[in-house]
C-alpha cells in the first residue's frame, strides 16, 4: 500500500529526491573531454531518448547548448546533463538524463532549474516524452505539466506527452485578476470533472447549482496548471482530449513561474511532516500550492480527505482557504467586504499616498503592464515625461500598510483638463475599493489644478480602476475615459449655463459633451431628486442648492463620525477596513421619517461646541432586527454589536442609514451659525435626533461651507 500524506508517520525527505550532492555545471564545446562523457552517457540510454545525430551532438556543443552536472570530487565524470535548443521564446528539451549511480540525489531537479536560471526571460521549458518511458512520472517533481498529447515522428508513431514547466510570464491567454466584482476560486480535479467530466460525480447536480447558479457571477473559477497533469491521468483519449481542450479554452493561465511554485510547496510539505508519495496526493497538495503561488486565496474541492487533513496547514502557512462548493457559498458572503466592497479611505489610515521620487523607481516598475502588450520603453516614457514636468504633474503612489505599492496615479493639467497618462492598480484583496478612492481623489486633483475636466489617456490603464471610474460618472469613448468636475453650487436655472462653462475645452468635442447637456436641460424643466443627485454624483463635488431633494440633520457622536468619516481626527489612526470606503452605514433606534435618495447633514456634538461636518447621498433605509440589520451591514459600520442592541428600540428594531460620497466640508459650520441661519429663516433645529430642514436652510449651510 503506497504511503499517503493522509498516513501518519512523517518522512524526513520532504523534499523530492535525496540527498543533494555538490553540483557543478559545465557546458562543453565539441572538442571537451566532458562533451564525450556526455555523449556517451547518452547513448547508453538511447532506448529512452531523442535520436540526435553526430553533428547534431556537435551543434548542440558548438551553439554552448549541452549543459553537464558535475561532482567537483569527479571533474570528468558527467553526473546527468540537458541538450536543449532555444527557438521562439523557449526553451526545449531534446535530452535530459542522469546516470544511474547518481539517481535520487536532484541532479536533474538542478539541471532543470539552471535552465531556468540562465534563461528567465524565455517563457518556460518545453519536453516531449513517452509516457511508457520510465520517466514518465517524474516530470511533474521537476515542475512540469503535462500540456497535451502528440504522435511522435518515428516508424512506430508512438504517443508523447508534451510536458511545459513554466517561467510565469504573461500573455493573452493569462489570468490578470478578477473581475472587480467577482471572487477568484481556484477548483481541483473532482469538482472540475462535476461540472465539465462525460462521467461526473453523484454530486455533480449540487456543485453545478452551487458554482454556476448560486454563485455564478460573484466568483471566477480558475484551474491550474496541475489539472493538466490529473487529465493525462484520464484513461479513455477522446474524454482526456477533451477535457484538456475545456481547460485550454475556457479558462486562463495562471502566471506562476515554476521556482515559485517550488518554493511554496517546499513549505507546505514542510509544514506537513511529509512528502505525498501517491500520485494523487501529490495533485491535492499542488493545486492548493500553485493557487497560493498565483495569489488566489480560495480552493474549492470535493475531496474530504483533503478537507479534513489539509485546510488548516493550507491556511496557516501559505494562505489559501480549502472550502467545500456549499462552503464555498458562506465563504463568499463573509469575504465580499474585504474582495470588493470593503471599506477604507486614505488620510487617516495605515494607506500612504505621496508623490513619486527618484528613489521609487523599482516601485514605479511594478506597474508595467506587460499582460497588455504594453513595451517597457513607452511606459518609462510616460513616466519620465510626467517627471520633467514637475511641479504642475503628479506621480501618486499609493502604498498599502505593509508599503507595498497598489496604484499609481501621473497626472498633468492641460488646460482646463487633468489628463491622466497613468493609471496603475496592483492586485489587492482591496482593489474595488481603493479603484473607487482613486476615481474621488483624481477628482479632487483635478479641483486642486483649477480643472474641470479629467480624462484617462492610458491606454493600459487598469480595467478594475476603468470599472470604478464608469460608475463614478465618467464616460469611455475612443479618446478614453472622460468626466466633468464642477468644484460649485448652483441652482436649477444656472445648471445649464454651468455645464456648459465646464464642457467648453476645445479638447471636449460636441458628442462628448451632450449626454451631460441633456441631463441638465432635462432637470431644469423636469426636476426629480433622482436625477438630480445622479446629476450631481456624475459632476461631483457641484452641488445643486434648490433641487427637490429632502435634506436630512443627522445627529452622530464624535467618535463614530472619527472612524467613518476621519472627522475630527484622532490620534489613532482609523480602522483600514473603514478608512477608503465611499459607502458606510449609521445606525439609529427611532424613525423620522428618512427615506432615500436624499442628502444627509452631518453634525458632530463637541465639549464646547458642535458643527456641521459634511454632508452625504442617502441611498437606502433599512429597519428591521438589531442583529439582522449589524449582520448585513457590519462591514460598513463602526458600531460594535453592543451599539447597534442599545440603540434598538423597544421591539429590538433598528434603522439603517446607507450613505455614500461623504464630503467632509474643509470648514465645518459651527453651531452658533447654524442657529443664526435657522433663525433668520423662522427654521426651528432639533439636534438630537435626525430632522428634515428646509432648502432654504440647506443653501444657506451649503453656501456658507463653500466659502
Amino acid at each position: 500500500m503506497k504511503e499517503s500524506w493522509r498516513d501518519a508517520a512523517p518522512r524526513l525527505d520532504a523534499d523530492t529526491g535525496g540527498l543533494r550532492v555538490n553540483i557543478e555545471f559545465r557546458e562543453p564545446g565539441p572538442e571537451d573531454p566532458l562533451f564525450l562523457a556526455a555523449q556517451e552517457l547518452g547513448d547508453r540510454n538511447r532506448k529512452y531518448l531523442g535520436q540526435l545525430t553526430f553533428d547534431a551532438w556537435r551543434e548542440y556543443a558548438a551553439a554552448g547548448h549541452i549543459l553537464v552536472a558535475i561532482d567537483p570530487a569527479e571533474p570528468s565524470v558527467a553526473q546527468g546533463y540537458a541538450a536543449y535548443r532555444t527557438p521562439r521564446n523557449e526553451v526545449v528539451l531534446a535530452h535530459l538524463v542522469v546516470r544511474p549511480e547518481a539517481r535520487g540525489q536532484q541532479i536533474a531537479r538542478s539541471i532543470v532549474g539552471r535552465l531556468s536560471e540562465k534563461f528567465p526571460d524565455r517563457r518556460g521549458i518545453g519536453a516531449k516524452c513517452r509516457p511508457d518511458f520510465p520517466a514518465d512520472p517524474f516530470w511533474p517533481r521537476l515542475g512540469f505539466v503535462a500540456l497535451g498529447s502528440l504522435v511522435g515522428r518515428s516508424q512506430e508513431a508512438h504517443l508523447l506527452t508534451y510536458w511545459w514547466r513554466d517561467h510565469g510570464h504573461a500573455d493573452l491567454m493569462t489570468w490578470s485578476g478578477p473581475p472587480p466584482s467577482a471572487f477568484p476560486v481556484v477548483m481541483d480535479a473532482n469538482v472540475f470533472i462535476d461540472l465539465h467530466g462525460a462521467k461526473p460525480g453523484s454530486l455533480s447536480p449540487s456543485t453545478r447549482r452551487l458554482l454556476l447558479e448560486v454563485l455564478g457571477d460573484r466568483i471566477e473559477l480558475l484551474v491550474t496548471p496541475e489539472m493538466y497533469n490529473e487529465m493525462a491521468r484520464v484513461a479513455d483519449p477522446a474524454e482526456r482530449r477533451r477535457l484538456r481542450n475545456i481547460i485550454a479554452s475556457q479558462y486562463p493561465r495562471l502566471p506562476v513561474h515554476a521556482d515559485r511554485f517550488e518554493s511554496i510547496r517546499e513549505v507546505f510539505v514542510r509544514s506537513l511532516g511529509k512528502e505525498p508519495a501517491s500520485t494523487q496526493d501529490q495533485s491535492d497538495l499542488n493545486h492548493i500550492a500553485y493557487a497560493s503561488a498565483a495569489g488566489v486565496s480560495t480552493v474549492v474541492t470535493r475531496d474530504n480527505p483533503v478537507l479534513r487533513h489539509l485546510r488548516s496547514v493550507a491556511a496557516a502557512d501559505i494562505g489559501v482557504d480549502v472550502v467545500s462548493p456549499e462552503e464555498l457559498v458562506a465563504h463568499i458572503d463573509e469575504s465580499e467586504a474585504v474582495s470588493a466592497y470593503r471599506p477604507a479611505a486614505l488620510l487617516g489610515t495605515g494607506y500612504s499616498l505621496k508623490e513619486a521620487g527618484t528613489g521609487d523607481d523599482s516601485q514605479l516598475r511594478e506597474f508595467f503592464s506587460y499582460a497588455s502588450g504594453e513595451r517597457l520603453r513607452d511606459y518609462e516614457q510616460r513616466l519620465r515625461a510626467l517627471a520633467g514636468t514637475r511641479p504642475s504633474s503628479s506621480r501618486l503612489l499609493l502604498a498599502d500598510p505593509t508599503g507595498t505599492p497598489i496604484a499609481l496615479l501621473g497626472t498633468l493639467p492641460l488646460g482646463d483638463v487633468l489628463s491622466v497618462p497613468v493609471a496603475r492598480m496592483n492586485q489587492t484583496a482591496l482593489q474595488a475599493t481603493l479603484a473607487a478612492q482613486m476615481a474621488s481623489l483624481l477628482r479632487t486633483c483635478a479641483s486642486d489644478a483649477g480643472a474641470r475636466a479629467i480624462r484617462i489617456t492610458d491606454p493600459h490603464a487598469h480595467p478594475v480602476l476603468i470599472d470604478a471610474l464608469l460608475r463614478d460618472g465618467f464616460q469611455m469613448n475612443a479618446a478614453g475615459a472622460l468626466a466633468i468636475s464642477v468644484p460649485r453650487l448652483c441652482t436649477l436655472n444656472e445648471l445649464e449655463a454651468v455645464v456648459t462653462g465646464a464642457v467648453s475645452d476645445p479638447s471636449i468635442s460636441g458628442d462628448e459633451a451632450d449626454s451631460w447637456l441633456k441631463s441638465a436641460r432635462r432637470l431644469a424643466s423636469e426636476p426629480s431628486a433622482r436625477a438630480a443627485l445622479s446629476l450631481e454624483r456624475q459632476l461631483r463635488p457641484m452641488c445643486i442648492v434648490d433641487a427637490p431633494v429632502d435634506s436630512w440633520l443627522v445627529p452622530i457622536r464624535p467618535q463614530f463620525s472619527a472612524q467613518l468619516f476621519g472627522y475630527p481626527q484622532e490620534l489613532l489612526a482609523r480602522r483600514d477596513g473603514l478608512g477608503i470606503s465611499v459607502e458606510h452605514v449609521y445606525y439609529r433606534g427611532g424613525r423620522s421619517g428618512e427615506a432615500g435618495p436624499s442628502r444627509v447633514l452631518w453634525y458632530v456634538s463637541g465639549a464646547r461646541e458642535g458643527v456641521v461636518m459634511g454632508r452625504s447621498e442617502l441611498i437606502e433605509v433599512v429597519d428591521g432586527p438589531w442583529e439582522t440589520v449589524f449582520r448585513d451591514f457590519r462591514r460598513l459600520g463602526v458600531y460594535t454589536r453592543g451599539d447597534v442592541r442599545s440603540v434598538a428600540d423597544g421591539r429590538g428594531q433598528v434603522r439603517a442609514l446607507r450613505v455614500v460620497n461623504t464630503e467632509v466640508f474643509p470648514r465645518p459650520l459651527p453651531l452658533r451659525n447654524l442657529r443664526r441661519f435657522a433663525e433668520g429663516l423662522g427654521h426651528s433645529l432639533q439636534l438630537r435626533s435626525p430632522s428634515r430642514i428646509r432648502p432654504d436652510l440647506f443653501a444657506s449651510i451649503m453656501k456658507e461651507v463653500s466659502l
